[in-house]
C-alpha cells in the first residue's frame, strides 16, 4: 500500500511546500506554525510559497483537502467488492491502522488539527462517512449477507462499526504514545477485529 503521499502532485516546488507544511503542521500544530517555518523547511522563499498559496490558512486547507482525498481513495480501493460484509469491515479497520502507521503526519493532522475547524470540515466528514457506507452497503448487497429475522440490523451494524472504530482509535493512540510497536498495532488490530466480527457473524447472521 505504501506510496509517496504526494505522488499526485506534479509541480516539484508545490510538492516541496506541501511536504514541509505537513511536517510543520503535524509537529507544531496549526496555531504555532508560520509560513516562514514552512518556507524554510521546504528551502524556498516566502514569496514562492505565497505564489502557490495565498496565506497559511489557504495552505492548511489545501493540505487537508488533499490528505482527505488521498486517504479516502486508498480506503475505498482496499474495500474489494468480492469481500463479505464482515471481511470488508475487517479490511476497513486494518487499512485505517496501516494508514496511521504509514502516514503518521497526515493521520495526526486529520485526527487532531482538523478538530479546531469543525464547521469548515463538517461536510468533508459527512462525505467520507457516506462514501465508505455506500461501498460497504454495495458489498453487503452483492454478497447477500443474511441477518437473522426480527433483528434491528441498522443498530447491530452501528454497534459493530462503533466497536471497531473505538478499538482502532485506542490502538493508534497507544502507538503514538510509543507504548506499542507498529507490528503490535497491526497484530492486535487484526486479532481484535476477528474476535468482534466472529461474534457478530455467529450470533446475528444465518448460516450459509
Amino acid at each position: 500500500m505504501k506510496t509517496d503521499f504526494f505522488d499526485a502532485i506534479d509541480n516539484k516546488k508545490k510538492r516541496l511546500i506541501l511536504e514541509a507544511a505537513l511536517k510543520e503542521f503535524s509537529l507544531k500544530g496549526y496555531a504555532a506554525t508560520t509560513t516562514r517555518d514552512i518556507a524554510k523547511a521546504a528551502n524556498v522563499s516566502n514569496g514562492l510559497l505565497f505564489y502557490y498559496f495565498k496565506d497559511k490558512n489557504t495552505l492548511f486547507f489545501k493540505l487537508i483537502n488533499y490528505s482527505i482525498e488521498h486517504i479516502l481513495k486508498i480506503i475505498l480501493s482496499e474495500l474489494k467488492e468480492d469481500l463479505s460484509y464482515f471481511d470488508a469491515l475487517k479490511q476497513l479497520c486494518i487499512t485505517k491502522l496501516e494508514l496511521s502507521v504509514e502516514y503518521p503526519e497526515a493521520y495526526k493532522l486529520l485526527m487532531e488539527e482538523v478538530a479546531y475547524f469543525p464547521e469548515q470540515f463538517k461536510q468533508d466528514n459527512i462525505r467520507i462517512k457516506l462514501e465508505i457506507e455506500k461501498k460497504l452497503c454495495f458489498i453487503e448487497k452483492s454478497n447477500k449477507t443474511m441477518f437473522k429475522k426480527d433483528l434491528n440490523t441498522i443498530l447491530i451494524k452501528e454497534i459493530l462499526v462503533s466497536a471497531l472504530e473505538g478499538m482502532t482509535e485506542r490502538l493508534i493512540s497507544e502507538y503514538r504514545s510509543e507504548n506499542i510497536t507498529m507490528e503490535d498495532v497491526l497484530r492486535i488490530g487484526f486479532e481484535k477485529a476477528n474476535v468482534y466480527l466472529n461474534f457478530f457473524s455467529n450470533n446475528f447472521t444465518l448460516d450459509k
